[in-house]
């Protein structure tokens, strides 16, 4: 990852090549043009000698491809994940059968266990049921769902199941109750849409789970210009049945909380359904150049819409990452690589300056001064993010309060976006690492295992064999391993560090592969100058040691 780094931050500066128009540089219409610049950038590339311009390199010299394997495995051991997990599991989840596991008050987890614990004023927004088969039509259902869910999270009043736990029920045939078992909310949203030419129908409830009682349920039959009416009027209805008092500012943030836009969020949702997709595929670009397409629209529709650009920068991040990994997916050539950079950062200002509150400003600041390499307060980023409430979180959090040593103050947040979040395996595996890295060892390890069980995959996989090794439970880390770790290189790793925690020699060098060196800021000159510019500590806390290790 900080092989990544290194290439990212050599990449030219916005200011002197620009790729995309970003806002400062709007059109008549006040729309952002998404074409490329015809002034490729010059790229970088990391040499014994420093970073140098690609066309002055003699490639023989570059350490790059030489060293970029070597520290893209050593810092697993460090941040333990680079960046793909973060998009992959952004829109999805493997939810299964919640067991019954025992209570524990005091933490989010518990609270999908023991009704008692969970808010009044809990609820969870299913996705409405496409009660017509055009070819939009199931788009459209979603994306009314997530916009009625959209109006609900600006009220601090309600805790709000996530999109990403919310949707794992969609086509799904489970009891009331049991979904809200699995999400840990008192109440639920459902309901349907028919659409036949301009006329519309929805119908939608919201049922409290534990008797299955209707609080409030309406039929709307009107024209298809009227959607967004609707979805203005449901949100309101199921707040005012959950007795929140809507004065004209919380209403304001409601109808301003989301695109607004029938044909916008219809095409949202096919671009989120691509991306999802992209996710899933050895060579992501392509797919994602499918969904930025789709997104582009969206832009041009409602240019206001931040969480729109956050997705777009995703292309870019990727394209970047791999390129530094030494992989170049299909059609990616080297002005693409050149020009990603300032696309990401040209994305990066306009979610912030469209940011509609202050913790999802708050967060998406301390992404954009991540990823734009400005960390010279990056520490007091860190610390006034953590404070705020809700359950929005950037991109990058866990991995940059992970690494710089604010697992500590990161964990609570990381407990309520638990609660919001449930069925996705990112939710625990964040919480569960910062439980870790805080010092707080067996509280990992509940969190490892229960997660494990609700919401199962590989990086929550990864954390379970990591609790478990520094537990001492090595029989059961390595069953964990071979269950769980499906990349064959990290699950090589994690038998070496079976191997060298419990100090068996023999079985560490029997492991066929090429081992991470330890860490060196010198390979990385680049990453080391930004951390001596910020107010950041390093290294990492340590939360595992290997006393057992004489050689």
């Amino acid at each position: 990852m900080i092989q990544a780094f290194e290439r990212i931050q050599t990449a030219p500066s916005l200011d002197s090549n620009p790729v995309y128009c970003g806002h400062d540089k709007l059109n008549d219409n006040n729309k952002c043009h998404y074409s490329k610049s015809s002034n490729a950038a010059t790229s970088s590339v990391l040499t014994p000698e420093g970073v140098k311009r690609e066309k002055d390199v003699d490639r023989s010299q570059s350490i790059t491809p030489k060293t970029g394997r070597k520290l893209d495995r050593a810092i697993i051991g460090i941040l333990l994940v680079a960046v793909a997990w973060f998009a992959w599991d952004k829109f999805v989840s493997n939810p299964t059968d919640v067991p019954g596991t025992q209570a524990n008050a005091g933490n989010a987890a518990s609270v999908l266990q023991n009704p008692d614990q969970r808010d009044d004023k809990s609820v969870a927004v299913l996705p409405f049921v496409a009660m017509s088969s055009g070819p939009d039509d199931e788009y459209f259902a979603d994306g009314l769902t997530e916009e009625i869910l959209n109006s609900l999270t600006q009220l601090p009043e309600l805790l709000v199941t996530a999109r990403t736990s919310a949707f794992s029920f969609k086509g799904q045939d489970v009891p009331v109750q049991e979904i809200a078992t699995a999400l840990g909310v008192r109440h639920i949203v459902e309901g349907s849409v028919r659409r036949s030419g301009d006329r519309l129908r929805v119908t939608a409830q919201l049922v409290r789970a534990n008797d299955g009682f209707h609080l409030w349920s309406n039929n709307y039959d009107s024209e298809s210009t009227d959607t967004i009416a609707v979805q203005e009027n449901i949100a309101e209805q199921i707040a005012s049945a959950l007795n929140v008092v809507l004065d004209e500012k919380k209403r304001e943030a409601m109808r301003q909380a989301g695109l607004r836009d029938v044909e916008a969020f219809t095409i949202y949702q096919k671009a989120v359904e691509i991306y999802q997709d992209a996710h899933g595929q050895n060579d992501i670009v392509p797919e994602l150049r499918r969904a930025n397409a789709m997104l582009e629209q969206v832009i041009e529709r409602v240019p206001t819409f931040s969480q729109v650009y956050m997705d777009h920068s995703d292309l870019f991040i990727h394209t970047l990452t791999d390129d530094a990994e030494g992989f170049r997916g299909v059609g990616v050539t080297d002005e693409d690589v050149a020009n990603a950079f300032a696309a990401a950062i040209v994305d990066y200002e306009a979610a912030v300056r469209h940011a509609r509150t202050d913790d999802v400003r708050l967060m998406t600041e301390l992404d954009f001064a991540y990823i734009s390499g400005d960390w010279r307060n990056l520490g007091r980023l860190i610390e006034k993010a953590l404070q705020t409430p809700g359950c929005f979180q950037g991109n990058w959090t866990p991995i940059i309060t992970s690494a710089f040593g604010y697992a500590e103050q990161y964990l609570k947040h990381s407990y309520d976006v638990l609660k919001c979040d449930p069925l996705r395996g990112l939710s625990w595996f964040n919480t569960s690492r910062a439980a870790q890295r805080s010092g707080k060892a067996d509280e990992a390890l509940r969190l490892a295992r229960e997660g494990t069980e609700i919401a199962p995959g590989s990086w929550l996989g990864t954390e379970l064999v990591r609790t478990l090794v520094a537990h001492g439970l090595y029989d059961e880390a390595r069953e964990a391993n071979q269950r769980h770790i499906t990349d064959a290189d990290i699950s090589k790793l994690f038998e070496a560090l079976v191997a060298v925690k419990a100090g068996n020699r023999a079985r560490y060098e029997s492991i066929e592969m090429e081992f991470p060196t330890p860490f060196d800021l010198d390979a990385t000159p680049n990453f080391a100058a930004k951390l001596a510019a910020s107010d950041l500590s390093w290294p990492p806390p340590t939360d595992m040691t290997f006393p057992d290790k004489d050689w």
